[in-house]
């Protein structure tokens, strides 16, 4: 199986929630980012499964409570 690696993230942009209706199965994440360095101007855009999505997000939360990194959560750029 071959892995192919999408363009590095600069900055998460933002994310919009993709689909209709009440079953979170049919739902999707679209993902949008700024590449870094000299790629700050270009956009990239990815899209998920809300659940896969959702499922991220917990695999997130697991890996800053355990790393001991709550503190940072906050948005880009927040003062501290």
């Amino acid at each position: 199986m071959t892995v192919k690696t999408l363009p590095q993230v600069g900055r998460i942009e933002g994310v919009s929630l993709l689909g209709q209706g009440s079953d979170p199965s049919r739902l999707k994440v679209e993902l949008q980012y700024t590449g870094p360095g000299p790629d700050a101007g270009t956009w990239y855009s990815t899209t998920m499964p809300l659940l896969d999505a959702l499922y991220l997000l917990n695999l997130l939360e697991a890996l800053s409570q355990q790393g001991g990194l709550d503190h940072l959560r906050r948005p880009p750029g927040a003062a501290q």
